[in-house]
């Protein structure tokens, strides 16, 4: 088995794994209730919204290098997808988030990561 082979069966099953996970957050459980936790108090890699920031950005670097085959490409094409949505979202289409943004970078790094 290729060392390229690996990489990409161990990615896929992140992403895969990612996808089918439900939202985690850190509340304590006691015996019978649970405590849910509002966005703002998870931790942000908990977050489900950076987790789909994250997800979007491994995503899009993923196909923008399979696509080309530069992997560099991916990266760059990934953080700036990242970069526009952000720039959409502070001209009045959502909230602007700093964290969204890197969320989304660290994604596309991700592939980056696993040559």
């Amino acid at each position: 088995m290729s060392d390229n082979f690996l990489k990409n069966y161990i990615l896929n099953f992140i992403i895969i794994g990612y996808l089918l996970c439900n939202h985690i957050n850190a509340a304590p459980l006691r015996e019978g209730s649970y405590i849910e936790l509002s966005n703002e108090q998870a931790p942000i890699i908990l977050q489900r919204d950076k987790q789909l920031h994250f997800l979007a950005g491994a995503g899009v670097s993923k196909a923008i290098f399979l696509s080309t085959g530069s992997m560099m490409s991916g990266f760059f094409i990934g953080t700036a997808a990242g970069a526009i949505k952000e720039l959409f979202d502070k001209r009045g289409e959502g909230v602007a988030e700093t964290n969204d943004f890197i969320a989304t970078s660290f994604g596309a790094l991700l592939i980056l990561l696993i040559k």
